[in-house]
Formats: structure tokens, sequence, C-alpha cells
């Protein structure tokens, strides 16, 4: 009977242990269904306040395109459109009226004397002007011809001279006025000028906004996307957690509320578990030593 002893002792140790494995094995066991738990309470929490970001964002965004769009109404032409052609409107009166201020500040430099025919280069459409020219020429070249084989202060070469002074002053007089013309045109081409740049100023603002727009329409395709995608998620979620509660139905992976708060008692659970493991050893010491 006493040599029977040590066996039963250790039978009852290996079922003490056995028991207090199972007990670790089950706080254990419930400890991760509880982190589990929490983890998905917590992943549910963001995926809340991600939809509560992301529909608040599609709002501003929506008032921003109703803003873009009070602003700028839709029009029959493209903005871009519209501005590069403005754009090319604009380096080619740049570059007229540029030039123009070459050859006024060119001409406004030169003599009375060679200011005519320099006039006539520069405007070769004026006829008066040319015809005044001409006629110069031709009295300054017959003065010329009298003076060589008359006398200075023959009556003819007194009339020549007198014709020359006169249609002088009439080239002089018509040189002046195409002066005032190119002036006049310089300054009509200066407010042209400005006033282009100011429509391409505009059309360059209307093709932003128009940018700014598209932007606007794309983030808001992208918001309303992603906001989706999570109001679905969401949805999958609870009506896997109301599926749960169905007799009929059965869901992989759906962790339940804990009777107990269990994650405090972790350590214990694995100090059971050690403890039977331990317990179970000694059983089986006993009952080889017998």
């Amino acid at each position: 009977m006493k040599a029977k002893r040590p066996a039963i002792l250790g039978l009852a140790l290996i079922l003490v242990g056995v028991g207090l494995t199972a007990a670790g094995i089950w706080m254990l066991a419930n400890y991760r269904a509880e982190q589990h738990r929490e983890s998905r309470i917590q992943e549910r929490r963001v995926l809340e306040e991600q939809f509560l970001q992301l529909e608040q964002k599609v709002k501003a965004v929506q008032e921003k395109i109703e803003r873009l769009e009070r602003k700028n109404p839709p029009q029959p032409i493209l903005e871009s459109d519209v501005y590069r052609r403005t754009q090319n409107l604009l380096v080619a009166a740049e570059m007229l009226h540029t030039n123009q201020a070459r050859l006024l500040n060119r001409l406004r430099a030169l003599p009375k004397e060679q200011l005519p025919e320099e006039l006539i280069s520069a405007i070769p459409n004026d006829p008066l002007l040319i015809e005044l020219w001409g006629q110069l020429k031709s009295a300054q070249q017959k003065f010329t011809t009298l003076t060589n084989n008359l006398p200075f202060d023959d009556p003819e070469v007194n009339r020549i001279r007198t014709q020359c002074d006169i249609i002088g002053e009439k080239l002089y007089m018509r040189a002046d006025a195409a002066m005032k013309d190119l002036e006049s045109r310089f300054a009509d081409s200066k407010a042209q000028l400005d006033s282009l740049k100011a429509a391409t100023e505009e059309a360059r603002r209307d093709e932003e906004a128009w940018l700014l727009l598209g932007e606007a329409r794309q983030e808001l395709k992208e918001t309303v996307q992603m906001r989706d995608a999570i109001k679905m998620k969401m949805a999958s979620e609870d009506f896997d957690r109301r599926a749960a509660d169905h007799p009929s139905l059965t869901v992989v992976d759906m962790a339940g509320p804990a009777a107990a708060p269990v994650s405090r008692n972790h350590a214990f659970g694995a100090g059971l578990l050690l403890l039977g493991v331990i317990t179970i050893l000694l059983g089986l010491r006993g009952i080889t030593r017998t």
C-alpha cells in the first residue's frame, strides 16, 4: 500500500497539472480574443474618424467648386485657347511697339534737312511727302546748273532759289505733320498694347481659375471614392456583427466580447500554464520512481 502512494500522488499531481494547464490555456486564449476585440474596436474608431474627416473634406471641396463656378461660369470657348491667342497677339503688339519706338527715337535725333528723306524711307505710302521731295530735288538741281552758267544775282537764279525755299518750307511742314502722325500712331499703339496686356492678364487669371476648378473637381472625385470605400468597409463590418447573432449564419474570425476583463490576467494565465506543466512533470516523476 505504501508503494502505491507515490503513484497515486503522481497521478493526482498530473490531474492537477492538467487542470492548471487547461486554465492557463483558457486565460491566454481569452486574452488573445480580448486583444483582437480591442484591435477591431480601435480600427473601427480610426475608420469613423477617417470617414468624418473625408465627409468634411467633401463638403469643403464642394463649396470651393461652387465659389469657382460662380466666379467663372461655363463658356463655349476654352479659356486656355483664349489665353494662348491673347498671348500671341501681345507678343506681336510688343514687337511692333518696340520697332515704332526705335524709329521715332532715330527720327527725332535727325536734323531738319535729313528728316524728309528718312521719313520717305520709313513711310513709303505718303505721296505728298514723296512729291515735295522730288520737286525740291529737281529745283535744287536746276539751281545748281544755273549758278554754274549765270551770275548769282541773275533773275532766273533768284526765281529758282525762291522756288527751292518755297518747296522746302512745304516739305518741312509736311515732314512735321508726318512726325506728328507717327507720334499719334505710336500713342495709339501704346494704348492698344496696354489694353491687350490687361486682356492677357485677365485671360491668364481665367485660365488659372479653370485649372483650379478642374483640380478641385478631381480632388472631389478622389475624396468621394475614398469616403465611399470606408463607408462600404464600415457597412461590411456592421453586417458581420449582425450576422454573428443570426443562428443560421457563421462568421469566421468574429471575436465576441469577453465575459470579464481578462487582459490583466495574461500573466496569471501564463503562470497557471507554467505551474500546470511543472505539476505534470512532478507527477510523471513520481509515477516513474514508483
